[in-house]
């Protein structure tokens, strides 16, 4: 079995993206019919233009038309807009956790684009601090449980000890008259 080069291994980990991106109808669903298109499109761009770069030797830059670069720019645009307006669907958060770090390596090796980084970055935190609320929200609740049934807990010592004082305030009035 021969080694594989880094563009091969580049492939490889790109695999299980690519198999989420061939779910249409779940891509569609979280992206809308236009956003799928547009995901899918600058997946292949970048997918190319990484593998270019994964296949040379030697440091070198890749060349890439204004267009490529606008393609991909707004789809992290579209990432970050329905990160911010939409609640986070399961296909959604799968596929933005894999492809925000394909659109991540290929900002820094090949878009440098101070907006785009800013794209990622905030789609990337508001998927962090989503999730990490919702965890809280689940804990939250399981401690309202717990509470709920503490409060309607009422040992039998207090209802005798309610007894108790309502006997002694009587023996009170009882003096006072």
């Amino acid at each position: 079995m021969s080694e594989m080069n880094s563009a091969q291994k580049f492939f490889k980990k790109l695999e299980p993206l690519e198999e989420k991106l061939r779910k249409e109808k779940d891509l569609k669903n979280a992206f809308g019919n236009k956003g799928a298109v547009m995901v899918k499109e600058a997946f292949v761009l970048m997918k190319s233009q990484l593998g270019m770069l994964a296949d040379m030797e030697t440091e070198a830059t890749v060349l890439v038309p204004v267009e490529y670069k606008k393609k991909i720019f707004n789809v992290s645009e579209l990432f970050f807009v329905i990160a911010m307006e939409q609640p986070l669907t399961n296909v959604y958060r799968e596929v933005a956790k894999d492809y925000l770090i394909l659109m991540s390596n290929w900002h820094r090796s090949i878009g440098k684009s101070k907006k785009m980084g800013y794209y990622i970055l905030g789609t990337q935190r508001i998927m962090e601090c989503t999730l990490a609320l919702n965890d809280s929200i689940i804990v939250m609740r399981h401690l309202l449980r717990k509470l709920k049934n503490q409060m309607n807990y009422r040992p039998p010592a207090f209802d005798n000890a309610r007894h108790y004082l309502q006997s002694l305030e009587d023996d009170i009035e009882k003096l006072g008259e």
